[in-house]
């Protein structure tokens, strides 16, 4: 899985504790296209000095499914499972969101759809484990923008079966003045089931930790779409996420004590209920009386309809700023700036070159492609070379259905393009 560039070298003679910095020179390793996300390593280092032969090893997580950014003043870790403000060390030293490389002010983040009553699609705390985002494209950084904007662009789906999604992210962060202290994410959910989601929500949940966590108090700014969380009495920081687009907004406040102050217990965990009110109940404040509690905001949009086979885009700006007054100048830029440049940009804008996601994937009866490029043929082969099904591509058709009888493995999809051919993965679970 992991191949060493310079696996060797020389320190010649060393004094007694005397420690030699190989940061301009470091040791170089190579990660194959087939780790998975996360994965576990051992690296054994071989050290001889004076006849003597010393191993240590040292055990260690590769391919990260998130990234660190640090292109404006707000630095963050936003992961392709939905997570937003990854933090830690368990492969990868996480950001966390902070401002200025100040300290993190997000304990837990992350992105919640909930399609109907009774699901809600999430990677966020609850009484079981909830990995319900599969990850099909990490975060990458795509072409250069105009101006001091960066996007990097992410895909996955769900792995529940009542609720079959594919969600392309698109993330943006500009440095210029008034648009640096916050970033935006932009998620596209398309509906890849055969029925309607007819009274959908999206929202972004976030366990701030701002100041003294157990003082906190969250506001809502109607007119902006703002929820946002500060201490009172205090100097510190103001953090927020705010809706962005059309769609109605919904915000929700949770005091996180035991026994909860309202509809909300996250004491006994988080249940699908108590995460489909989050999303569904407009509430916003909390941590009104004294100075504050421990407060959790989920800010989102809905109700919204997503016809089978139909999309629904939704944005929202994770803000960070040092008073009220420079948070509310912030979110007017941010609505703008969402209302002019990142909106009007479509998928194929936001695409990297030759980029290419099929899902579901695992596929069972069907699978879709999405990509900027206009293919013109797909195959569908073993690893031996041997050809499973071909299909032309008419009328822009994006979904193809598996050939009955194909047995449960890994295949290549070969598509064929007019600047070349691209080849994925896919699993398939079982034929029709």
């Amino acid at each position: 899985n992991l191949e060493v560039l310079n696996p060797s070298r020389n320190l010649g003679s060393l004094g007694s504790l005397e420690v030699v910095d190989i940061t301009e020179n470091p040791f170089y390793l190579v990660v194959s296209e087939d780790v998975a996300f996360n994965e576990d390593v051992t690296i054994r280092i071989q050290i001889e000095s004076d006849q003597t032969v010393l191993y240590q090893s040292i055990p260690l997580k590769v391919y990260a499914d998130f990234i660190n950014i640090r292109h404006n003043d707000v630095f963050a870790s936003i992961g392709g499972a939905g997570q937003i403000g990854v933090s830690g060390n368990q492969y990868l030293k996480g950001l966390g969101i902070r401002l200025q490389g100040g300290n993190n002010q997000l304990f837990e983040g992350g992105l919640m759809f909930s399609p109907f009553e009774g699901t809600v699609v999430d990677e966020i705390r609850g009484n079981q484990a909830n990995n319900d985002w599969d990850i099909l494209e990490r975060f990458i950084q795509t072409p250069p923008f105009e101006g001091s904007t960066i996007k990097f662009r992410s895909a996955m789906q769900s792995n529940l079966p009542e609720s079959p999604l594919f969600v392309e992210a698109r993330l943006f962060a500009d440095s210029s003045a008034q648009l640096n202290r916050f970033i935006v994410l932009d998620y596209t959910f398309n509906n890849t089931s055969s029925i309607d989601y007819t009274a959908g929500y999206a929202g972004v949940f976030a366990d701030w930790d701002v100041g003294d966590y157990s003082q906190n108090r969250s506001l809502y700014n109607p007119s902006l779409k703002l929820h946002y969380l500060f201490q009172p009495d205090a100097d510190t920081l103001f953090a927020g996420v705010q809706t962005l687009g059309d769609i109605q907004a919904t915000a929700h406040g949770i005091e996180n004590i035991p026994g909860g102050a309202g509809q909300i217990n996250m004491s006994d965990g988080f249940s699908e209920e108590e995460k489909r009110i989050s999303l569904k109940v407009f509430s916003p404040e909390a941590g009104m009386a004294g100075n504050g509690t421990d407060v959790i905001t989920v800010t989102g949009a809905g109700p919204f309809n997503v016809p089978a086979g139909g999309n629904v885009r939704i944005g929202f700006a994770i803000h960070l700023a040092k008073n009220e007054t420079e948070l509310f100048q912030q979110a007017a830029a941010a609505r703008n700036y969402y209302l002019n440049v990142v909106g009007p940009l479509t998928s194929k804008d936001l695409t990297v070159e030759n980029d290419l996601v099929i899902y579901p994937n695992p596929a069972s009866r069907i699978f879709h492609i999405s990509s900027q490029a206009d293919p013109e043929s797909i195959m569908i082969s073993d690893f031996s070379g041997r050809t499973i099904a071909d299909y032309l591509i008419i009328d822009s058709r994006r979904t193809f259905d598996l050939p009955t009888g194909i047995e449960r493995g890994i295949y290549l999809v070969k598509i064929k393009t007019k600047t070349g051919l691209i080849t994925k993965k896919l699993l398939i679970e079982s034929g029709k």
